[in-house]
């Protein structure tokens, strides 16, 4: 099922065309990709599966809508209910309130009124959409959306699942051995790491929109001058780029711990605006779109939730601190150096073996702050994009703020702007400059 995409019956009279249009806007508006479908108005049961394929189904009701086109509406939303579907039903007023169906469900529209450019009653409407919106628990925006932006959003889930599942199939086989590809290495790859990477290049690259992406993956981009290259092209000749990392955590994964996962972050030239990260151990789902709420998706259950850390810690003193140790000797010992005067101002100090879900442990308030004196984009890019929408901080560098710079080395993140702050002063003491550059 698609992620906050809905889908716009065809079953409207070709001259309300343009009501239909508008109302697309006003949902593309709220950050939700409308989707249509033509086929046989003889039989409407063909549409029930593209309706299951959704998690929103919409109609358009108006004055030209024919006793057919309203039977055929009330199959569809039957169908969308009984699938278990959120229900829109946007209805001109001078059309009777159906009662084949909930009526709280159906929005009064006037048509003269919707489509017009701006006016008080089309922004009262979209008022009454984001409410049906919020009492459904769907993540919506106050800002449109791209529409290119979503589609890779609904790809990186989904991919994110397959990928998670790859690697499942690995970690739960005991004949499994984790065989180490080069043992005089510390940082390895495992079977896993490059089947699920073959799967996702594969996908991207057989796409037809998205295969002219630039893609940036740990298994393909370790080399510092392959990254720099991928990082000049990310920024002067693509659109998009893909930020991989297919499974984060190698150590712990190789190890049987738990903490590992799957993480995906696109880019737009240069600016992270997708951020999906998912724990295959445990099917939960972490969704970041620059612009909304970031959420967190429990598969078993199907239960979903947004990530708040506005009600988190205020000082120091309150805060646990992660971070990791690198294999390369000088950012480690640089590490080890700033951890002492640390554990003096803060809680204590956590070290997990993933980025990734470090960056998450904040958006649901486990911890508190996550620094990494060198790491690598793959590391960081999705889970600061899902701390970012979850009210959290991040940043690439700590002298200023003004934009995310790809060539730093570091990453510093904070469950609000007020702890990052302190956090971020004592840092720029101890280190006595900027996190490193490639």
């Amino acid at each position: 099922m698609t992620a906050a995409s809905i889908f716009i019956s065809s079953q409207f009279d070709p001259d309300d065309a343009q009501i239909v249009s508008r109302i697309c806007n006003l949902l593309t508006s709220c950050g939700i990709l409308p989707e249509h479908s033509t086929y046989s108005l003889g039989f409407p049961d063909r549409i029930v599966p593209i309706i299951q394929q959704h998690e929103l189904y919409c109609a358009v009701l108006t004055t030209k809508s024919s006793e057919k086109m309203l039977a055929d509406v009330s199959f569809e939303i039957k169908s969308a209910l009984s699938s278990k579907r959120k229900v829109i039903v946007f209805r001109d007023i001078q059309v009777p309130v159906q009662g084949d169906y909930p009526e709280k469900v159906q929005i009064v529209y006037h048509s003269t009124a919707l489509l017009k450019t701006k006016n008080d009653d089309f922004s009262e409407l979209t008022d009454h959409v984001k409410e049906l919106l919020t009492l459904y628990g769907i993540n919506y925006c106050d800002a449109p959306i791209d529409g290119e932006i979503l589609k890779r959003y609904d790809f990186a889930r989904e991919q994110a699942q397959v990928l998670g599942s790859a690697i499942l199939r690995y970690y739960n086989d005991v004949f499994y051995p984790n065989l180490i590809k080069n043992k005089a290495a510390k940082n390895f790859p495992t079977s896993a790491d490059i089947t699920a990477n073959r799967i996702i290049r594969y996908e991207i690259d057989k796409d037809p929109e998205f295969c002219r992406d630039t893609v940036i993956s740990e298994e393909d981009a370790k080399d510092p001058s392959t990254l720099g290259k991928l990082l000049d092209q990310s920024e002067f000749d693509s659109d998009f780029t893909w930020v991989i990392d297919p499974l984060d955590g190698t150590l712990n994964f190789a190890y049987n711990f738990p903490y590992f996962c799957v993480s995906i972050g696109v880019l737009k030239r240069s600016e992270p605006v997708i951020g999906i990260v998912f724990n295959p151990t445990t099917q939960e789902l972490y969704c970041g779109l620059k612009g909304k709420r970031s959420e967190c998706i429990d598969l078993r259950s199907g239960q979903k939730r947004y990530l708040n850390t506005d009600f988190v810690k205020r000082n120091l003193e309150d805060c646990i601190v992660m971070t990791h140790l690198s294999t390369k000797e000088k950012p480690r010992v640089t590490t080890i150096n700033i951890l002492d005067n640390i554990m003096r101002r803060c809680r204590n100090v956590r070290m997990l073996g993933s980025g990734q879900m470090s960056l998450v442990s904040i958006a649901l308030g486990q911890f508190d702050i996550f620094f990494n004196y060198s790491t690598n984009i793959w590391d960081v890019i999705p889970g600061a994009v899902i701390l970012s929408g979850a009210g959290g901080y991040a940043t690439t560098s700590l002298v200023e703020d003004t934009a995310w710079d790809l060539h730093s080395q570091g990453i510093l993140a904070a469950c609000n702007a007020n702890i990052g702050k302190q956090i971020k002063e004592l840092l720029l003491k101890d280190l006595g400059g900027d996190f490193p550059r490639l």
